[in-house]
């Protein structure tokens, strides 16, 4: 059976704040912190030691070489995104809540630890990867703005 929508209710428990949601809030800070700063020092070290197909500066990079290029960063990016969840999946069965309001709360019910981690991560890894973020640039400027730079 379909459960009615109740906009009135909706919006009540959309703005509800109690223990339960606090604890919550809570959560999502802690896996943030925590995947920001290895977001940041995965990024960081991929960034320095990512494989170059060709100098970025050349203007004599194909199209085809700027994709394969990041295409490459790419798969980098999620082999260390795959690993550095596994990092955080340890950590947070190792490491408690610590911010927990209510003894009735379980932590990561309803994932708010995934998004914790989600949105640190995706703030520092692709923050501290520059050389990624120019190439994506790049290949965007030649393949929808062919005229502002010509491939070579």
């Amino acid at each position: 059976m379909k459960k009615h929508f109740n906009l009135k209710s909706s919006l009540k428990n959309l703005f509800r704040i109690d223990s339960i949601r606090a604890s919550k809030l809570l959560e999502i800070g802690q896996f943030t912190i925590l995947a920001f700063i290895l977001g940041f020092i995965s990024g960081s070290v991929l960034n320095d030691y990512a494989p170059v197909f060709q100098f970025d500066d050349d203007p004599k990079q194909s199209t085809s070489e700027l994709l394969a290029d990041v295409l490459t960063n790419v798969f980098l990016i999620s082999i260390c995104l795959y690993y550095s969840h596994k990092i955080l999946d340890i950590i947070r069965h190792e490491v408690p809540f610590l911010f927990s309001l209510d003894k009735r709360y379980v932590p990561c019910m309803k994932n708010e630890c995934i998004v914790g981690i989600t949105l640190g991560f995706s703030l520092s890894f692709l923050s501290s990867m520059t050389d990624f973020r120019d190439k994506v640039k790049k290949l965007h400027e030649k393949l929808f703005h062919p005229g502002k730079k010509p491939d070579n």
